[in-house]
């Protein structure tokens, strides 16, 4: 099977100006590989669609957005009708997903469903069998997204199992404002997807009315010229290409799509090393661990791989985030463990980072905000990633919890510290965020300058004797003093000697007229 990386289809049967559109009404898409991609504008757009390029980030020339009518009951599917063909060389189980945005409105309920129709499949069993014009529905704003689901509130894949031979896939229009860029079906018990996977799968080839096979990623250009000057390049692309396997050979050995993340390879090193470049800071978890969200009192728990599954077992990964300036794109990357799985993980951001306490007994985090969400297959062993909401990871320390709905697979994360497979955020902003970031961090890391000295103010020695109070014989008060006066003049504080000292010479003299008056009186 190959994986390669997606380029608009140039037919050799010419197109027309508005976009890469077939001429030949009869073309098939091939399987090969249990692979089939092909964009939407390779077929004229009916009444109710058009092509266009108003939004960023599409494939190919352009994409089909539902103008006309909303058609919400089963019984108006069928507007504005697109059928593609396709060819299964190998029988089996494919599923459909189509790469899909919302146009209109900011809810991500509105805008967010079309139709489509697989008139020659057969249901697979324990799947949602599909009858006739079925809804498919997402419910991501503001980004394309691969995410394509059936049965409200329940979100069940498309799947269908073909035979070997001619098949058709219709689209129709059921809510204004919904596009569709590209559409994919994989053998998904055998095809390993996720969703950075597939932005590199080439797209199929085409079998014309007469039999012809066309490769739309490999086809010379419509006037046929070849010779020397192919050769030279044909020659290039081959020096290129061993270049890029040196570069792969030294690279560490985690499977990211870089493209995606828009970071040149020679500074993906960097990344990695968790230093800030190309305006992207890597940030790796500094705690993670996993609890049972169905009992309080359950332990917390924590291993080199640490599984998500539905019920019984939520992740909690911690990313400081306090010295961050406020980036404009998040990515959420983790390593996945030895098996593979289906289903559907999500991401919010916990009530709490307090874990897991001293003890180990902190009350568990609940999940306070929710983020995104992502579904399909992860491979064993590989580097995986999903997008987060950005505006919502302020500057702060975060706790995002990591929980799957009910019926995905159980999904091991390695979870060792000490390791670059350990679970980061990639977070990227404006041409002054890594300044700005390394600013907060040499602040954070400057050295605290010592308070100024201060010169103790000393007290004079003194004796023992200082403290003991001073007894002095006072010269004898005036007739006039007052008890106040004297009080004043003592410091308001005497001693028992002292008091004596100032009572004795008044009682002396008291007691001396008394004895003049009674002698004067017997004379």
């Amino acid at each position: 099977m190959h994986h390669r990386p997606a380029s608009a289809l140039i037919p050799l049967l010419c197109g027309l100006a508005t976009g890469t559109v077939w001429a030949d009404p009869d073309h098939t898409y091939l399987e090969e590989d249990g692979i089939i991609l092909f964009e939407v504008e390779d077929a004229l757009p009916p009444e109710g669609w058009a092509l266009k390029t108003d939004e960023p980030d599409y494939r190919g020339s352009g994409y089909f957005e539902w103008t006309g009518p909303d058609s919400f009951p089963l019984s108006s599917a069928g507007k504005g009708t697109i059928t593609y063909h396709f060819r299964i060389q190998t029988p089996g189980n494919y599923q459909v997903r189509w790469r899909s945005r919302i146009v209109i409105g900011e809810s991500n309920t509105e805008a967010n469903d079309s139709w489509i129709r697989l008139a020659t499949g057969v249901d697979v069993p324990e799947e949602q069998p599909l009858d006739g014009w079925t809804k498919v529905y997402m419910n991501t704003l503001g980004s394309w997204t691969w995410t394509s689901k059936t049965v409200d509130h329940v979100g069940d894949p498309i799947r269908q199992y073909f035979s070997q031979g001619d098949h058709t896939l219709e689209i129709s229009g059921r809510s204004i404002g919904h596009a569709i860029d590209t559409i994919a079906l994989y053998r998904y018990e055998d095809v390993n997807y996720n969703a950075n996977r597939i932005e590199n799968w080439e797209l199929s080839s085409v079998v014309t009315g007469d039999g012809t096979v066309v490769d739309p990623n490999h086809s010379t250009d419509p006037e046929g010229e070849t010779g020397e000057e192919t050769g030279e390049e044909t020659e290039q692309e081959t020096e290129e290409g061993t270049g890029e396997e040196e570069t792969e050979e030294t690279t560490p050995p985690v499977s990211v799509d870089r493209e995606n993340l828009y970071i040149a390879d020679d500074s993906w090193e960097q990344i990695i090393n968790n230093e800030c470049i190309d305006n992207t800071l890597a940030l790796p978890a500094s705690a993670i661990m996993a609890f049972d969200p169905s009992d309080s009192a359950s332990a917390y728990r924590q291993g080199e791989y640490l599984t998500v599954s539905s019920e019984t077992s939520t992740l909690l990964a911690r990313f400081d985030l306090s010295l961050v300036p406020q980036a404009s794109s998040a990515v959420i990357e983790y390593s996945t463990g030895a098996l593979p799985a289906d289903g559907s993980l999500r991401y919010a951001l916990a009530s709490h980072s307090d874990w897991p306490g001293e003890d180990g007994t902190a009350a568990k985090p609940e999940m306070m905000l929710s983020l995104s969400q992502s579904s399909g297959g992860w491979n064993a062993d590989a580097r995986m990633q999903s997008t987060l909401p950005a505006e919502l990871l302020g500057n702060a320390v975060h706790t995002i919890m990591i929980s799957s709905d009910t019926g995905s697979d159980p999904l091991e994360i390695y979870s060792q510290h000490s390791s670059e497979l350990l679970p980061r955020l990639l977070l990227s902003g404006d041409s002054d965020f890594c300044v700005d970031w390394q600013a907060n961090v040499d602040a954070q890391n400057a050295p605290v300058e010592p308070p100024p000295e201060v010169n103790e103010v000393v007290p004079p020695e003194t004796d023992e004797t200082d403290n003991e109070p001073e007894v002095t014989t006072p010269s004898e008060p005036d007739e006039t003093e007052t008890a106040e006066s004297r009080k004043s003049s003592s410091g308001g504080s005497l001693s028992w000697l002292s008091l004596l000292a100032l009572l004795l010479p008044g009682l002396y003299r008291t007691q001396s007229g008394r004895h003049s008056r009674k002698g004067r009186g017997q004379v």
